[in-house]
Parts: structure tokens; C-alpha cells; sequence
């Protein structure tokens, strides 16, 4: 075996490998936490994989054909199936959001070939490949770089926002811009002179391609915007009725306490009139007639914190208007160092949440429990409610909003949000008719 040979071997392997790996880790990236394998196994799975494409395109190369096909662009094709097919497997999640980040990395990889076909038919040199695999190292590292970049920031963002439906109209586009795009330089591509055409027609492709993407994941996210505004909107109504309701509240006790007053002046001229007729059997019997009337007001008080018991009050009269049951365990200093608004995001979305969970159940009694105490700097959140399990949708990234079947719920994902970044976590789980969430926060006393 000469040297030449063990060169040329070496490049076409390069050839192969320019093409797929420096590619591999963006088309994974979006997905490192849902790998069915360890990151390592992984790997390896995926080299043997690149390992044994090089073998079959250098056999090809070398003596002309592999189980008796000829033509290696057909076995490249066929790989580009086989990796997306191992990436179905090795990666828990949907299929079109798979097609998606697959068919943005496959634009990127032909966009870079056609580029360097097109220079190398300039540079051409006799050795096979080297021209081609020298150019290809040039450019690989902008356009990896920029396809990483464009996956981090852009496609990764939307595949977590997006739902199901919108992921496969977003892929069906591409698929279509594909399509087109192969028609229109099939011929061109044979022709030994490589016009400019066909590097014009793939470049603009895939500008389209980019561009399709940017308006989708505008749309997706003056989607979710609205939703968080609908969320806000409905968050200011609460706290609008709570202000009312403690409005009403303050202006009964100020009537209360002039009745009140008006009456002393009455009970105190009567009692001052039994004590100066020594009557004091009709004095106890007039007292003691007096305390029957007084009225037996009990203001059920959950805790220290004005907010946290603002809201449960709210929801507490809330949950009895729908002959729901409120058990509520709570143990909260008077101050934390959070402010009320984060306050409202999270308990006021939890106990939305359980009482429209509630809402849906007609077959059982409907109860909710929450518990919440504070312990070591942490506060702890509990908050289980009956639920109709044909209302709750899962969906990788979540619960789907039980308000709108085609959109990830919103308020639970402000949870989650807002938990993380307050140091927390935020836990949610259908379990045996109930739906039991768990919530904590660091946070200090002031």
C-alpha cells in the first residue's frame, strides 16, 4: 500500500467527515437534556456511524461500487436518512421539531458544499479531493459557527415555544423550499461547467430558509406575548376585585363603628341608670342581653403576610362559589424579600389553575389543598387539586393550557420562570385524579 493511496484515503475520509461532524453537536444541541443515551454512548454510536459511511464512500471510490451500487452520492443521501433516523431514536422529542433543526442543519451543509464546489471548480487540483477538502476546511468554520449561532439563538427558542402544529407548518416551508430548490438544479448540477446559476438558485434557498424562520418565530412570539398579556390583564382583574372587596369591607366597618358608637352612648345612659337605682340584677339581665347581639364575626386569617393572605382569601371565597373545599396550611413570615408581584405570579397562577381544574370535575367532590411553610431561607410551596384527567394534556415541555388546547399554559411556565431565577424549582405531576404542584424559592426575612 503506497503512500499516495493512504493520502488519498485520508482525504476522502476528510471529505466525508467535514461534511457531518463539525455539524453534528447543532443538530444535538437543542436537545442535550433529552437524550435517551449518555452523552458518551452517544458519541460513540454516532462516530460508528460516520465511520462506516467513510468506509462505503471510499470503497465505492476505490473499486468502483459497494453490494453493488455504483454511485456514492446515493449512499450520501441514504446517510443523511440513516443520522436522522438514530437522532429519532437517541432523542426524546416530536418528530417535526426532529425535522425542523434536521432541515436547517442539512440547508447549512449544502449551502457550504455548493460553496465550496463552486470554488473548487476554480482551484481544481488532480489529486481527488484535496482541493475540495482544503476549501471545505476554510469554510467550515464560519458556516458551522454561524449555524450554531443561528440554532442557539433562534431555533432552539422556537422549538421551545412553538406547538406541535406550528412545527410541522414550519417544516412542510422548508421541505417545499427544498423540493423546489432540487428541482431547479437537478440539471444544472451535472453539467461540468457548474454555472453560476445553480450556486445563485441554492444561495437564495437558503437565505429564504433563514428568513422563513425569523417571521415564524416573530409570529410565535407576538403569540406568546399575547398570552402573557392576557395573563397580566387577568392578574389585574383579581387584584382589582381583592381591592374591592377590602374597599366594601373597610367602608361596612366604618358604618359599623358609627352605629356602634351611636348605640354606646344608649348603653352607657341605661347602664349608668341601673347603677344609680342599685338595680343590678336588671343591670347583668340587660348585659347579658346585649352580648346575645353582638354578632359572632369570624375573618378567617391563613397567615402573617398581607399579600400571601390577600390572595388566599380571594380564592378561598372564589373556591367556595364553586362548592370546592379549601384546605389551607400556611406558615409565612410577615416579610419576605420578595416583591408582591412575584408574589402574585405564583400564587395567584397556582390557585388559578385548581380552581379552573376544579371547575371541570362533576364526578367527585372537588377539594383543594395547599400548604406552604417557610424553613432555612426557602419558602415551600404545596398545591394539590382534584382534576378531570381528560382535560390535562402533557406535552414535553410542559402541561398544555387547559384555555387553549394548541398553546403551552403560560401561567404554569411563568412558575417555572420566575422560580428559577428566585435560586427555586417548580414541579408538576398528574397523579391518580389530582394534580399536585410543588414550588420553592430562596428568599430572606426583612
Amino acid at each position: 500500500m503506497d503512500s499516495r493511496y493512504i493520502f488519498e484515503v485520508l482525504i476522502a475520509s476528510l471529505y466525508i467527515a467535514l461534511g457531518i461532524v463539525p455539524f453534528a453537536y447543532i443538530r444535538y444541541y437543542p436537545f442535550l437534556d433529552k437524550l435517551r443515551f449518555s452523552k458518551l454512548k452517544t458519541i460513540i454510536m454516532f462516530s460508528l456511524l460516520v465511520l462506516l459511511n467513510i468506509y462505503i464512500f471510499i470503497k465505492i471510490e476505490k473499486n468502483g461500487s459497494f453490494l453493488e451500487i455504483e454511485n456514492s452520492g446515493v449512499f450520501r443521501v441514504s446517510f443523511f436518512i440513516v443520522y436522522f433516523i438514530f437522532s429519532c431514536i437517541s432523542i426524546k422529542e416530536n418528530f417535526f421539531k426532529h425535522c425542523l433543526i434536521y432541515l436547517v442543519c442539512f440547508m447549512f451543509i449544502t449551502t457550504l458544499t455548493v460553496t465550496v464546489y463552486f470554488i473548487d471548480r476554480i482551484f481544481h487540483i488532480d489529486i481527488p479531493y484535496l482541493t475540495h477538502v482544503l476549501i471545505m476546511i476554510i469554510f467550515t468554520v464560519p458556516f458551522a459557527t454561524l449555524n450554531f449561532l443561528f440554532t442557539k439563538r433562534v431555533l432552539t427558542p422556537l422549538i421551545n415555544k412553538a406547538d406541535v402544529k406550528t412545527s410541522m407548518s414550519i417544516c412542510c416551508i422548508l421541505f417545499i423550499i427544498l423540493v423546489i430548490n432540487s428541482f431547479a438544479t437537478y440539471d444544472l448540477s451535472w453539467k461540468q461547467s457548474f454555472p453560476i446559476k445553480y450556486i445563485i438558485i441554492r444561495l437564495f434557498s437558503f437565505l429564504g430558509t433563514i428568513e422563513v424562520i425569523l417571521i415564524l418565530k416573530r409570529l410565535v412570539e407576538e403569540q406568546e406575548n399575547r398570552l402573557i398579556l392576557s395573563e397580566d390583564c387577568k392578574r389585574q382583574e383579581v387584584l382589582l376585585a381583592i381591592q374591592k372587596e377590602q374597599f366594601y369591607s373597610l367602608s361596612e366597618k366604618i358604618e359599623e363603628t358609627k352605629r356602634v358608637r351611636h348605640d354606646l352612648k344608649h348603653h352607657f345612659a341605661a347602664i349608668q341608670v341601673f347603677l344609680l337605682q342599685k338595680e343590678y340584677d336588671k343591670l347583668s339581665e340587660y348585659i347579658q342581653k346585649e352580648i346575645e347581639f353582638v354578632p359572632n364575626e369570624e375573618k378567617v386569617i391563613f397567615c402573617e403576610n398581607i399579600t400571601v393572605n390577600a390572595i388566599l382569601s380571594y380564592y378561598y371565597k372564589k373556591a367556595k362559589n364553586i362548592n370546592s373545599r379549601m384546605e389551607v396550611k400556611a406558615s409565612i413570615p410577615d416579610r419576605l424579600k420578595l416583591e408582591d408581584t412575584e408574589l402574585w405570579v405564583i400564587f395567584g397562577n397556582l390557585l388559578e389553575n385548581a380552581i379552573e381544574g376544579c371547575e371541570r370535575v362533576r364526578d367527585k367532590e372537588r377539594k383543594i389543598k395547599v400548604t406552604i411553610y417557610y424553613k432555612d431561607t426557602t419558602l415551600f410551596i404545596l398545591l394539590d387539586n382534584v382534576v378531570n384527567e381528560e382535560f390535562i394534556k402533557k406535552s414535553p415541555h410542559g402541561f398544555i393550557s387547559s384555555k387553549n388546547s394548541d398553546v403551552h399554559g403560560v401561567g404554569i411556565e411563568s412558575i417555572r420562570f420566575l422560580a428559577k431565577k428566585l435560586d427555586g424549582g417548580a414541579d408538576f405531576e398528574v397523579k391518580n385524579g389530582w394534580f399536585l404542584a410543588s414550588v420553592y424559592i430562596r428568599t430572606q426575612c426583612t
